[in-house]
């Protein structure tokens, strides 16, 4: 019985922080739940099936069975007996960004990103138990609910004052659910046995959110814009929460790094092409700088292989003279603002631009060389990076190299004649 006591208390005690909400929105440990008969369910419930049945999600969803098989064990594992009743499905979803959601009708969505940037079992399993405990305690409907109190207090006007403030204490709620979520898939993590440890892991891999009185952000500073609070309590609020929570984590299970990282291989490296590949090539660096920043340990695997895939992207526009420009200017097209190149100002800072980023090239190559798990990354690298420098003999040892690892991993055929092209000039 201490499951469901335990299970009772913590959520007796939440009933002073959001029970005054609404009599009819009940946690689904409760036996008059009332699932998918809300008013919000059954306008919400076709919309959601006709986004991922449609274009929507044509071709955005990640399908690997060995991994979608272990997602459900984990899943299983941290997944509460009352919840057996309820169509419990998960999706991984192809975006580079470390997020994931919990739609009201039992789907479960992790992005490509999340599950790339993490390391051990235990955090997915905390990802997973906060995401449980967004739908555990419905708060798709109770933001939904919130939103359409607020919309019916506007005045008929809408004024930008008006529409602020409703945002403003939207988003202050969501923290607020934010923080139950934290609560309760604590709760869920310590029932399967997983240590407290992993969530702290995983709350300190999120990426830092903007500070609401930023002024250095572009549209604070220039246009005078008022920005709204961040939807989700700061990383170190929600650490220090988790850390001074009182559940005792006695039977933590073994988390073996490796198991994880083994069977999201594959999916790690998909992400480093969408990365790569996905959009324009300024873009991407800058979104790899955010991801490399928001990693931070440089002992992680994740964060060797964004470090390459920068240096990779480097080397594609080391000739470029206006996309180093864009990169180290921090002109991003992707805002919208449109700036004026000044082809003096670039053939000027063309050289300095080149140095900085042949020598990031150059350093980042080098540094993974005898690295056992991306050597042979590090070799075609610098292999490239000498190409650029028309340097084809200094080039050709370390194509050679990944030349002969990819003979021996089944290459494709028309990279292997492309590398071997390069060796014969």
């Amino acid at each position: 019985m201490k499951y469901h006591l335990s299970l009772f208390l913590i959520l007796f005690s939440g009933i002073a922080v959001f029970g005054q909400d609404s009599p009819i929105i009940v946690s689904l440990f409760h036996p008059d739940h009332n699932y998918g008969e809300t008013e919000w369910e059954r306008e919400a419930f076709p919309e959601i099936e006709e986004v991922f049945e449609g274009q929507a999600f044509h071709g955005v969803i990640y399908e690997e069975e060995p991994l979608e098989a272990y997602l459900k064990q984990v899943l299983d594992r941290i997944l509460p007996e009352e919840l057996n009743q309820f169509n419990i499905r998960i999706y991984i979803k192809k975006a580079p960004s470390f997020n994931a959601g919990m739609f009201m009708d039992g789907r479960l969505v992790l992005n490509t990103g999340a599950l790339a940037a993490m390391e051990t079992e235990g955090e997915l399993a905390y990802l997973m138990a906060h995401e449980l405990s967004h739908f555990i305690l419905r708060h798709g409907i109770r933001n939904m609910r919130r939103l359409d109190q607020g919309l019916e207090n506007l005045s008929r006007r809408r004024r930008e004052e008006e529409v602020h403030d409703m945002n403003t204490r939207l988003a202050l709620y969501n923290q607020r659910l934010e923080t139950e979520a934290d609560s309760l898939g604590l709760f869920l993590l310590y029932n399967a046995g997983y240590s407290k440890e992993s969530a702290l892991r995983l709350l300190d891999r999120l990426p830092v959110q903007p500070a609401e009185d930023d002024k250095n952000n572009f549209f604070v500073r220039i246009l005078g814009i008022r920005m709204l609070p961040p939807s989700h309590p700061k990383s170190e609020e929600r650490i220090d929460f988790v850390s001074n929570n009182s559940l005792t984590f006695s039977q933590a299970i073994e988390e073996p790094v490796g198991d994880y990282l083994v069977l999201t291989h594959a999916v790690r490296n998909y992400n480093i092409s969408l990365l790569e590949l996905g959009g324009e090539t300024v873009g991407s660096l800058f979104e790899l700088d955010k991801l490399i920043e928001d990693v931070g340990n440089e002992s992680d695997f994740y964060f060797t292989q964004l470090q390459l895939a920068k240096a990779n992207l480097l080397c594609r526009i080391l000739n470029d003279q206006t996309l180093l420009y864009r990169y180290y200017n921090g002109i991003d097209l992707r805002t919208g603002i449109i700036t004026r190149h000044r082809p003096r100002e670039i053939r000027r800072e063309y050289d300095s631009h080149r140095t900085n980023a042949s020598e990031f090239i150059e350093n980042t190559a080098r540094k993974y060389l005898n690295d056992d798990n991306v050597h042979y990354i590090a070799n075609r690298l610098m292999g490239f990076w000498y190409v650029e420098h028309e340097n084809h003999l200094a080039a050709k040892p370390y194509l050679e190299k990944y030349l002969q690892y990819h003979l021996e991993n089944e290459m494709e055929a028309t990279d292997r004649r492309y590398i071997q092209s390069l060796i014969d000039q």
